[in-house]
């Protein structure tokens, strides 16, 4: 089994760069170059979208450079923001279908995703509420997909969050798509827990931020890993403003 990380080298189109890993240490570095090689891996493929906030972004290149190369996903696993980017490639794993993900980050805004006043915000803070911002931002992201059931995805997709009781990961692969992407996107002081299958659901990231194990729970020979989130720090924030600075 295979595992490559695409990253974003500053090079060539959208850094469109692999690095191969398996039991041993990274051997080799391969450069996908669509017009002139198309990767077609046999066995069932997985890719796996990690969480990282606003470095989400860069999972459009990865994704891109996936798909120009011939890459075509069995199954998609994402959480937190990879969640979002990960319907996106559920719904229409083709150059098309990232050039509409593409299209919806060049609409994002911090006034559309964090659009409460001041002083709801001081309200909130005051009050010691579990959040500072309202979803609805957020959720239009999603309703611009178009898709209202996992059902309705091209490919099967993963979606983890956190169980806010129990600690453990929540992972929905099926019913309504808009309360699970809301609910692995939860940063924790910055947007409310969502209610959810009968848990309180926060942000995927707070328990696996690189999902790989639920890649390689079928069978899968080849995972592509868009990790966004190598060099974060992985603690914990303590407070809503921890989590704002974070973004």
């Amino acid at each position: 089994m295979s595992v490559l990380h695409p990253f974003d080298s500053g090079h060539g189109h959208n850094g469109e760069v692999a690095r191969r890993v398996s039991s041993r240490p990274y051997r080799t570095v391969l450069r996908f170059r669509p017009r002139r090689r198309v990767l077609e891996p046999a066995g069932k493929v997985a890719v796996v979208l990690s969480g990282g906030g606003n470095r989400g972004v860069v999972q459009v290149g990865m994704l891109r450079a996936l798909v120009e190369a011939g890459v075509r996903p069995d199954v998609v696993v994402g959480t937190s923001v990879g969640s979002l980017n990960g319907a996106a490639l559920a719904r229409d794993p083709s150059p098309a279908g990232i050039d509409e993900l593409e299209a919806v980050w060049l609409t994002l805004s911090r006034e559309r995703l964090f659009g409460d006043g001041r002083l709801t915000r001081a309200w909130r803070l005051a009050s010691r509420a579990s959040h500072l911002f309202a979803s609805e931002g957020l959720a239009e992201v999603i309703d611009s997909f178009g898709v209202e059931e996992f059902a309705e995805l091209a490919a099967p997709l993963r979606v983890v969050a956190c169980d806010l009781t129990t600690g453990a990961e929540a992972v929905f692969t099926s019913g309504p798509l808009k309360p699970a992407l809301l609910a692995s996107c939860a940063l924790p002081g910055v947007y409310p827990p969502v209610e959810h299958d009968g848990r309180l659901l926060v942000d995927g990231g707070v328990v696996n931020n690189v999902p790989v194990s639920h890649a390689l729970s079928g069978p899968v020979q080849h995972v592509y890993v868009c990790d966004t989130s190598a060099d974060l720090d992985v603690g914990l924030p303590r407070s809503a403003g921890n989590s704002l600075v974070a973004l």
